[in-house]
């Protein structure tokens, strides 16, 4: 059925319909030129398989899909006889329209340019071949589950376009009182774009194969859609990752433990597994030494022995953001600096610090914040403000110019907690310490301390000096400062994932800081000491 409908779209047909109806008639009763369908399928496979993958194995994926087509070939010859015209009347319910007025209308649709009702009937026409396929073909007795479609990267256009139209398709059959169900199941690879903004209604959640709520739903409301988030790596399995690829001890160079490369691999990913998988593999080629970060890494080339391969924070960014409309791109690194989506929204709306506006905000916000969450955005959002952070002071959308937009709109509105977390990030100690002072005499110890570890989690804008850790704090603060400024600092510094291996004084100092702030709490100092024995444990990690 497709294909027919497929011959009918391409063909040149005469305005009179008669004439049209003849043409297509011996259109459709002549042989089928495989030569030419051969050429055309193979030029499309050759095309396609450097678009998914690269390197000898794209060769593998040629030979492969080659063999497929000329397999599928053969299938079509064996039933072109099959094909029938009268599916085109009738489309499995009660119409009798005359089928060649039926293609010839559809040949019109394509001509005028009205994609929607050419899909809408090209989509029936492949389900039905489908169906029919399932229910008479000569293997239909063996085919005991549904012929699957996985397609990686959906977030392009095409792979929305393709599977927005066959939840359409389905969508048309249920609305027409049919059956929607078919014998045709898509597993499709998205970062989160892909079903941001569908209703809720119409996605269910899987936490895996066993879960009951993936379940299609029932007749009268069914879920389109399953979305299975993949799991982080734990800290544990990154662990695992890390020692398994971990470079040996030897030589005069002392090179950073793999216990120790573990949490800083972690802090930056987040158990994403393929920003993890690719430090790792860097990590393995060119070992980190002792005081390094993993900037070192990051302003590396990637994992390779191409000479003209990207850097990696370069090549990390491309994974995450995937096809990424380049104009867009200036904005996405301003809107990295917003801590939620709202924020973001704000500044596109009221803000002119976006090139685009709500137009910008409107592809952005899919991809900082995706329905699926996950710590792809965490980790993009870090390497895209190191970008920000390189922007020069005076530009109009600079690291201070958009922080203090985020400060000022927090502070118009009473969001005090926001406040205090762009203040952090645009360095002033000052009203962080002082926020912090004021809440400690508020809140319980437990709250006080969860929003201690808010604030300090915000990205630090990079210096680039290269210090150690204690370093960067006597450089932030002198030694004789408050108590609390030096807690709320060192927190900053040591929970920096960008931060070198030389953590153990750090940790140390906050440990005691800790002790001490538990004596200024009101209520229970319990979450306070706990604070500080975690931070005690921790600095015999670190060198």
């Amino acid at each position: 059925m497709l294909t027919i409908g497929r011959l009918a779209v391409r063909a040149d047909l005469p305005d009179d319909r008669q004439e049209a109806r003849e043409t297509l008639r011996k259109l459709l009763a002549s042989p089928i030129n495989l030569d030419a369908m051969r050429a055309i399928l193979w030029e499309a496979s050759d095309g396609l398989a450097p678009e998914l993958v690269s390197g000898p194995i794209a060769d593998i994926v040629r030979a492969i899909a080659r063999v497929g087509i000329n397999a599928a070939l053969r299938m079509m010859v064996r039933r072109a006889k099959s094909l029938s015209l009268a599916w085109y009347g009738h489309r499995d319910r009660d119409l009798h329209p005359d089928p060649l007025d039926v293609l010839i209308d559809l040949n019109g649709w394509a001509e005028a340019g009205l994609t929607r009702q050419v899909d809408q009937l090209l989509w029936e026409a492949f389900l039905a071949d489908l169906r029919e396929a399932f229910r008479s073909s000569r293997h239909a007795s063996e085919m005991t589950l549904n012929c699957m479609a996985v397609l990686d990267d959906c977030d392009t256009p095409l792979g929305q376009e393709f599977v927005a139209g066959l939840v359409d398709a389905r969508k048309d059959r249920l609305a027409l009182g049919l059956d929607p169900a078919d014998p045709l199941t898509v597993v499709a690879t998205s970062r989160g774009v892909l079903l941001t903004g569908m209703p809720a209604a119409e996605v269910t959640e899987s936490d895996g194969p066993d879960d009951e709520r993936a379940s299609a739903g029932s007749a009268y409301e069914p879920h389109w859609w399953t979305r299975h988030v993949l799991p982080e790596l734990s800290e544990r399995e990154t662990g695992v990752m890390v020692s398994a690829r971990a470079p040996v001890q030897g030589g005069d160079v002392p090179l950073i433990e793999h216990h120790q490369l573990t949490p800083m691999v972690y802090g930056f990913t987040g158990g994403h597994p393929a920003a993890t998988a690719l430090l790792v593999e860097a990590i393995h080629e060119r070992p980190l030494e002792h005081g390094d970060t993993l900037l070192t890494l990051l302003d590396r080339a990637e994992p390779g022995r191409d000479p003209d391969r990207p850097l990696l924070a370069d090549s990390l960014r491309k994974q995450l953001l995937g096809d990424f409309p380049a104009y867009n791109y200036e904005d996405l690194v301003t809107c990295a600096a917003a801590r939620t989506k709202q924020h973001a929204s704000l500044l596109a709306a009221r803000g002119e610090l976006l090139v685009g506006g709500i137009n910008s905000y409107r592809e952005i916000a899919p991809v900082l914040w995706p329905a699926s969450g996950g710590a792809g955005p965490a980790v993009l959002r870090r390497l895209l403000l190191r970008q920000l952070a390189a922007r020069d002071d005076d530009e109009v959308a600079s690291w201070a110019s958009v922080v203090d937009w985020f400060r000022a709109r927090c502070a118009q509105e009473g969001d005090d907690e926001g406040v205090l977390h762009y203040a952090m990030a645009a360095g002033d100690l000052a009203t962080v310490s002082e926020g912090l002072r004021q809440r400690l005499a508020t809140d319980e110890p437990h709250d006080w301390v969860a929003l201690l570890r808010s604030v300090t989690s915000v990205p630090r804008r990079p210096n680039g000096t290269g210090l150690a850790p204690m370093d960067e704090l006597h450089a932030a603060i002198d030694k004789w400062s408050q108590r609390l400024t030096r807690l709320i600092v060192a927190r900053w510094i040591a929970f920096d994932p960008l931060v070198s291996d030389r953590r153990r004084a750090l940790h140390r100092l906050i440990a005691t800081d800790y002790d001490f702030v538990a004596g200024l709490a009101q209520g229970n100092p319990e979450p306070l000491l706990d604070e500080a024995d975690y931070h005690r444990k921790q600095a015999e990690l670190w060198s």
